[in-house]
């Protein structure tokens, strides 16, 4: 069995406040703790990847990801392996439209400070 990334430890944290959503008395006595380490959120939210999520909730959604590469002033492929970190993570969305790929923000709460 392989090590949780960094993806999976956020992922289980976005599942588990669902579960106390859902069933909130399931929980009172109960005290849930979700370890995220810092060095796991910034393996998902360095400094570029916090500026394109801003920049996609606040200026999106991006009909492709060269238009989010533009809007960043950033090379495409780079833009595209921090999309692709962001997505996986379940903190990005994107839709296939042809060939290209369009770029929103998923409908989750994020707070960055």
């Amino acid at each position: 069995m392989t090590d949780p990334t960094p993806e999976d430890h956020i992922r289980h944290a976005f599942e588990l406040a669902r579960e106390i959503a859902r069933d909130p008395d399931a929980y009172p006595r109960r005290f849930v703790v979700v370890p995220l380490d810092p060095s796991i959120l910034k393996g998902i939210l360095s400094d570029e990847r916090v500026r394109m999520l801003r920049t996609i909730r606040e200026a999106g959604p991006f009909e492709s990801v060269n238009a989010l590469a533009a809007a960043l002033g950033r090379d495409q492929s780079r833009v595209s392996r921090d999309l692709r970190r962001l997505v996986d993570a379940g903190l990005v969305l994107t839709e296939r439209h042809g060939k290209a790929k369009r770029v929103l923000a998923s409908d989750r709460e994020i707070l960055l400070a």
